[in-house]
């Protein structure tokens, strides 16, 4: 009976944990001016939905602050 109970529990769990809610990703840009120099960098104050969202926004602000050629960046999930 009540190896029963816990056979369900489990399994309860487990569906749970399977079939749950998709947490939303969010994505930052991490400009650097100065590839050499990852130590320095700015955060961009914004959310994306997406890795390419993201990219695509990055080189926009590299090319915005004139900074293509001598900076680079990096985006991360949170």
């Amino acid at each position: 009976m009540i190896r029963n109970i816990l056979l369900a529990a489990c399994a309860c769990i487990l569906l749970t944990g399977c079939f749950g809610e998709k947490k939303e990703e969010k994505w930052h840009s991490f400009i650097y001016p100065d590839k050499n120099n990852t130590k320095r960098n700015m955060k961009s104050p914004m959310y994306f939905g997406s890795l390419q969202e993201c990219k695509d926004e990055s080189i926009k602000q590299l090319a915005t602050m004139g900074i293509s050629d001598s900076g680079t960046f990096k985006c991360g999930l949170n």
